[in-house]
């Protein structure tokens, strides 16, 4: 599945997509502009199980701070 398409959220500006993971469960990713440009994003990820329970999330920061 792509990217759903940027939409407001109280931290600002949040575009999402998810994808089904191989033996089960999904991993959901999302970019967040925090900063005015949706260019400088931050990108998170966070891997659910087969039952819908997180198991892990990772995320790296606005790319100007890479």
């Amino acid at each position: 599945m792509g990217w759903s398409g940027w939409f407001k959220d109280s931290g600002g500006s949040v575009n999402e997509k998810t994808k089904d993971r191989q033996g089960g469960g999904t991993t959901t990713e999302y970019i967040r502009d925090t900063g005015g440009s949706k260019n400088d994003h931050q990108h998170i990820a966070v891997h659910k199980d087969s039952s819908g329970r997180v198991k892990s999330a990772n995320a790296v920061p606005n790319k100007s701070k890479r």
